[in-house]
């Protein structure tokens, strides 16, 4: 193995994002059962390639990582990100070192990187187990709107964990479709800025009242998008929820995954 390799390799002794213990209510159902899916099926893909590098199969290990590792990672990299930042840190960094490898031909550099990923995946399958009793979830209303028509969505939390403090969440949208007229925080106190050209509103809360709970909400309102559709008909946009960070009173990360609105123009 070369000196890159290792050094990419004992990255794998970094922790992962520690979780707050919580014991939460049953939240099993299609979208956690979807990411927990992603999430194996790219731990499967790291093993076959490290396996076909192993056994002196550099085609097909190639094969695997471009046609399967790779994009299994895309599609999950979202969803590992907002669980586990130091662990989607690590996987790009392997993921580019598979790359270098794969166009150098070089099977024990990407044997050896598939490896220390799937180790990583490990971590964040454990990791995703123990949030999955939690279960938090950000996530923004949809919406089906004629042309010119105007509507309020919410943008909101389901299950928020004892000791929530504080949130930064920005939503994405296709300025040509919608555009947003007003923005208001419903949680806590903070500011919120839109950005039509870029098609983008910022939410930025400080929640000291809910975090002082002791029994959070089910589901907690963070703030509210007034829009107006824009766009002609058979028009479509996906409202884009990224979490910047969700955190609690020690002003530490709270994991959440982010779900995605709609708005229709039929």
């Amino acid at each position: 193995m070369t000196a890159r390799a290792v050094a990419v390799a004992l990255m794998c002794s970094i922790a992962l994002v520690a979780l707050p213990s919580a014991a939460g209510a049953d939240h099993a159902g299609d979208f956690l059962n979807d990411v927990r899916e992603r999430f194996q099926a790219l731990q499967a893909s790291l093993e076959q390639v490290a396996e076909r590098a192993a056994a002196g199969e550099l085609d097909s290990a190639i094969d695997a990582f471009r046609n399967d590792a790779r994009p299994t990672f895309q599609a999950a990299r979202d969803d590992i990100k907002d669980l586990a930042v130091q662990g989607s840190q690590l996987l790009t960094a392997f993921f580019d070192g598979m790359a270098e490898a794969a166009a150098e031909r070089n099977a024990d550099d990407l044997g050896a990187l598939a490896r220390s990923a799937a180790s990583t995946m490990d971590d964040v399958l454990e990791t995703f187990a123990d949030y999955a009793d939690v279960g938090t979830t950000v996530a923004v209303e949809s919406a089906e709107l004629a042309s010119g028509e105007s509507t309020t969505l919410a943008l909101f939390a389901r299950d928020v964990p004892s000791g929530f403090a504080g949130y930064e969440v920005v939503v994405q949208f296709n300025p040509d479709v919608i555009r947003v007229d007003r923005a208001e925080l419903r949680t806590g106190r903070g500011a919120t800025r839109i950005n039509q050209d870029d098609g983008t509103v910022s939410f930025n809360g400080v929640a000291v009242d809910v975090a002082t709970q002791r029994a959070p909400p089910d589901v907690l309102a963070l703030g509210t998008l007034r829009m107006t559709a824009v766009g002609g008909a058979n028009t479509e946009t996906t409202l884009t929820t990224d979490i910047g960070e969700i955190v609690d009173l020690d002003g530490d990360r709270l994991p959440a995954l982010d779900r995605d609105g709609t708005v229709t123009i039929p």
